[in-house]
């Protein structure tokens, strides 16, 4: 686009003659933007000050645009004082920010002092390809944009194509265009029979009540009065309303429709806002342009929904992250817009939840104020379900997310808090109190954690009580039989359920049985009085609907209420249990058998499991999922018991210590097979499905350890640690599992030497794993001695490999080639080839250590060809990162990318987010070589966000050192921050030091005290050591 422009002689700017001509031309590149604005009210200038004035303002406007624009284009004199800015190859959001700087540059300082002049443009953005596809119509889109910009109140940059409603309506009828048109053709209709029901839906939050105030104006506006249409908001039972009249009616619904004696007319479905809705609605709130950024992590957080957009907005303001951009407009602050993705982990709806408007409500408003709201109550009255709910519909309110935790399955405290350390990705580190590392992980969290059927493990409330005290943003919704009684709690007691709505759940669960009941309200109504209107025992006597008429239901049910259940227990209790045990005396004696043995699973279990510990259950189930007995999760099919119903079943079961022990023992039985697949399948192509069933099963084997144990049955608990431990190595349960072995390790005489043998080798390795070196290397001579004692070289061989791997770690390189050595040999001359590639794997990373370059690629390359002979992705996977490390040490970044890039690949395919985290981040580092820091740069953020996502804090702290050393020549205080974070991330978690990061850390630290002088040198630091990990992630990038 060369050649000579002819400027404007007013104000030296490039006149509109060459404008068509250098359009074009930057039309035939990839990308251009344009800008087209004009001076605010510039016409008043004119006529007040006269045009010598004018053309001085003209002037100083064109100096400060051209300034702005700078090398990345050219600015135009359209006419008057409109101009155009001519953007080559810049993207819409480089866009977007330099219009901002240019409208800020021309409004920030004054004109003249005679007197001084406030001016502003109203400018409007677009860019090609993405907004035109000529030169024509890019000019158009911008003046378009102009001309809203004016719309919207003037001296403001627009970018989008949004209008601002005409009609001065409400924002929350934003978007509801579809809806209100459903609403019209439900009047006409209505118009026409007389009678009928609009349902007016969507998820919760979505301003069911606004628009129903525009339901009854539109209603009036079309002459029907509340004679002819009522209005059921939330609140208000709909059938209740309507009673036994034939009418109109428009009710608001989030949860299925009513049962209603008039026919549905229509549906107005309420959706969340779009984004460009959001973006408008922000606009008018914060009277100025919202940022990307802004109004997506809005989105983000709100879902769209109205009502959650508005209190997200607030909060984003309580807690000042919402920060002027300078340029008129609102954007996020660093933290906030580095915030990871909110976690939102709740169980899924099988069914609707009928009613609950109010409790709902309450719950929500008691958590706004309280930092642990107890939902208390007996069983079966709905305490877990109204804490999904409620929680589903907070969720906007909380930056991290809501985390949701059942206890049903648990009465040990210990093993409460290791399954909340699970749940929340914090690792049990040997040596560290896990309230502590909860502690530490939380103290920074905005979250809501919803911990289910409390009264299972009453010690776990004073962990809870210390989390609250010191996280400051975490809230508990927790559901319990009784209060915790911790300082701060406060309980809310849920209620039964109105009598409409229990009328309306019994009608649903009914037809779900039915699908022609009929029946007489007020029987139904006074059969659920007489079940206390608890919502597990209406659905478990409704289940009975399509065998019984109502009256029969409740003749049969007061003769069996009357004659059973403890008298000590409190009302509704004995009501349920009475539920349960009506329910229960109306199967078979076969369907009894079941329904009692099925107590034994813990965590549910799948009909191949129940076949094999109750023969002849897999028939049998679906006639308990039919009578509300069982539940049948889709689309996995996995069957469960509610924590009630199977408290019931246990009693039942317990009662006969033979059958107990028989059930138990074909449980154990049936989870030891599994648990021996699982050993061949957690080193084959299929790891990553059996690590996921194995998480689905961990309740049932872990029982089944427990009872295997209890029993003396230590074979049986033997063969499932056998097959669990590479599962526990890979970081799921790892401490439990050492317990296990520990406890069977330490029973005298209860196992033969080969199998003691067998066991200490895993014992051994998940020693290792947690860097408890001095117990791996005990376990393991004991090991190597039974081996060598009962003849067992495949034992011997495994021995030798984690003795090497101890004496590794403890720097006893000769010890470690040694033993690596002895067990290579070994499982040569058995055939081994999977021992094999573990040794050479080994011996090439010793020789890595040593600087032995040469040997470690061979050895790495015969590791790599018998793991893809053996088809061991992971074992793939892992000699491919080590691969890497050689060609890095050999000086070949090439060849490292190349064995980076399929690693990468690989780790994709597996689902491994670990090791695509290491694949990015070995990208960068050979990158780095290359001597490409920007490329480097990009690839450790890869590496680093991953690694935050997956909570990798070890490797995520090496992430930080990595990027810190290639940004410290251009931004040292942003390194000396890193490096900072990176080692007090290792004191917070206890996580080792890798060799290497000590010298990377010199030489950062060395660079960025040059650069940065002693003082700014320590600020830096201070900096990086006050910030929390998300801070530290969003400043890194």
């Amino acid at each position: 686009m060369g050649g000579t422009l002819t400027l404007d002689p007013v104000t030296g700017t490039a006149g509109r003659a060459d404008l068509a001509a250098r359009l074009a031309a930057a039309l035939r590149g990839r990308r251009c933007s344009l800008f087209l604005f004009d001076v605010d009210h510039f016409k008043t200038v004119n006529d007040v000050y006269g045009h010598q004035r004018g053309d001085a303002v003209l002037r100083e406007i064109a100096g400060r645009a051209v300034t702005a624009v700078g090398t990345a284009g050219t600015v135009f004199r359209y006419g008057g004082d409109e101009f155009v800015v001519l953007l080559p190859d810049l993207a819409p959001a480089d866009a977007l920010r330099l219009a901002l700087r240019l409208s800020s540059a021309i409004r920030d300082r004054p004109y003249g002092a005679e007197p001084p002049l406030h001016l502003t443009v109203s400018l409007g953005v677009a860019s090609y390809p993405e907004h035109a596809d000529s030169a024509d119509a890019l000019v158009a889109a911008a003046d378009r944009r102009n001309y809203l910009a004016k719309r919207r109140g003037r001296g403001g940059v627009v970018a989008d194509d949004a209008e601002t409603p005409a009609d001065g309506g409400s924002s929350r009828l934003w978007e509801r265009d579809t809806a209100l048109a459903a609403v019209h053709d439900f009047l006409t209709e209505l118009s026409l029979r007389g009678h009928g029901a609009l349902r007016i839906t969507g998820p919760p939050g979505a301003g069911h009540t606004r628009f129903l105030d525009e339901v009854g104006r539109l209603a009036k506006l079309r002459g029907f009065g509340p004679d002819r249409l009522l209005l059921a908001d939330l609140d208000t039972d709909p059938a209740a309303l309507l009673g036994g009249r034939v009418g109109g009616i428009a009710y608001a619904t989030t949860g299925p429709p009513a049962g209603l004696g008039v026919p549905e007319l229509g549906v107005a479905r309420l959706d969340p806002w779009s984004p460009a809705t959001v973006h408008i609605w922000l606009r008018a709130a914060l009277a100025g342009e919202p940022s990307p950024a802004l109004v997506g992590e809005v989105v983000r957080r709100s879902g769209g929904l109205p009502a959650a957009v508005v209190r997200t907005l607030d909060r984003l303001r309580e807690r000042v992250e919402v920060i002027p951009d300078g340029a008129g407009g609102w954007t996020l602050t660093g933290t906030a817009a580095g915030r990871p993705a909110r976690r939102l982990r709740l169980p899924a709806e099988l069914t609707s939840l009928v009613g609950r408007q109010p409790e709902r409500r309450r719950a929500a408003t008691l958590l706004q104020t309280h930092r642990l709201v107890t939902l208390a109550g007996p069983g079966g009255i709905g305490k877990t379900r109204l804490s999904v709910v409620v929680a589903r519909e907070v969720a906007g309110d909380y930056s991290d997310g809501v985390l949701f935790v059942p206890f049903a399955d648990t009465t040990d405290t210990a093993e409460a808090v290791r399954a909340l350390a699970a749940a929340l990705q914090v690792d049990d580190v040997p040596g560290v109190d896990l309230a502590d590392a909860l502690a530490e992980v939380l103290a920074d969290a905005e979250l809501l954690l919803v911990a289910d059927n409390l009264e299972q493990v009453p010690g776990l409330a004073l962990t809870l009580a210390r989390l609250l005290a010191e996280a400051p943003g975490l809230r508990i919704l927790a559901t319990s039989r009784e209060p915790l009684g911790v300082y701060g709690e406060q309980v809310y007691r849920v209620p039964p359920l109105p009598a409409g709505d229990a009328e309306s759940l019994f009608t649903q669960r009914a037809r779900a049985a039915d699908a022609d009941f009929v029946a007489d309200r007020a029987e139904v109504v006074a059969l659920c009085e007489r079940l206390d209107r608890l919502p597990l025992a209406i659905e478990l006597v409704a289940a009975r609907a399509g065998a019984y008429s109502v009256p029969h239901l409740r003749t049969l049910l007061d003769q069996h209420l009357d004659l059973t259940g403890p008298r000590d227990r409190p009302e509704r209790q004995q009501t349920l249990r009475g539920a349960i045990g009506w329910s229960f005396g109306l199967l078979d004696a076969d369907q009894r058998r079941i329904f009692t043995g099925l107590a034994v699973f813990a965590g549910g279990c799948t009909a191949e499991a129940a076949e094999a510990v109750l023969p002849g259950a897999a028939a049998g189930m679906a006639r308990l999922v039919d009578k509300s007995l069982l539940t049948v999760e889709t689309p996995s099919g996995r069957f469960r018991m509610l924590a009630t119903i199977r408290a019931y079943a246990e009693e039942l079961l317990a009662v006969s210590e033979a059958d107990l022990a028989a059930v138990r023992r074909r449980h154990a039985g049936y989870f030891a097979d599994l648990a021996a697949l699982a050993a061949d399948g957690m080193t084959g192509a299929d790891q990553q499905a059996w690590a996921e069933r194995l998480d689905l099963e961990y309740p049932n084997l872990r029982d089944a350890v427990r009872n295997a144990l209890d029993a003396g049955d230590t074979a049986t608990a033997a063969r499932i640690c056998r097959g669990l431990w590479r599962h526990w190595r890979n970081g799921n349960h790892i401490a439990e599992g050492r317990q296990w072995l520990d406890r069977l390790l330490s029973v005298p005489d209860g196992l033969p030497d080969t199998e003691r043998a067998e066991l200490l080798y895993p014992a051994a390795v998940l020693a290792a794993t947690q860097d408890d070196n001095t117990t791996a290397a005990d376990y393991g001579t004991r090991c190597l001695a039974l081996a060598v004692r009962v003849g067992e070289r495949q034992i011997e061989a495994q021995a030798r490999n984690i003795l090497g791997v101890a004496a590794l770690r403890s720097g006893d390189f000769v010890a470690a080639a040694d033993h690596f050595r002895f067990g290579l040999d070994v499982c040569r001359e058995l055939d081994q080839p999977a021992g094999v590639a573990v040794a050479l794997g080994n011996l090439a990373k010793l020789a890595l250590r040593q600087g032995e370059i040469g040997p470690a690629a061979g050895y790495i390359d015969q590791c790599l060809e018998l793991e893809r002979a053996a088809g061991n992705s992971r074992g793939v996977l892992l000699g491919l990162e080590c691969r890497t490390d050689i060609r890095l040490a050999q000086g070949d970044p090439a060849g490292a990318r190349e064995s980076a890039a399929e690693a990468l690949a690989l780790s994709r395919e597996l689902g491994d987010l670990f090791g695509e985290a290491m694949a990015q981040h070995q990208l960068g580092l050979a990158a780095q070589a290359e001597g490409d820091p920007g490329e480097a740069a990009r690839l450790f953020r890869a590496g680093l966000d991953r690694r935050h996502e997956i909570g990798d804090r070890e490797d995520l702290a090496n992430s930080f050192e990595c990027l810190a050393s290639v940004l410290v020549a251009t931004e040292p205080a942003r390194a000396v921050r890193l490096v900072a974070a990176a080692g007090e991330l290792r004191r917070k978690h206890h996580l080792a030091e890798p060799a290497e990061a000590a010298t990377r850390r010199d030489a950062v630290c060395a660079a960025g005290q040059a650069a940065l002088g002693d003082r700014g040198f320590a600020g830096a630091w201070r900096a990086g050591t006050a910030m929390n990990l998300d801070e530290v992630v969003a400043s890194a990038r």
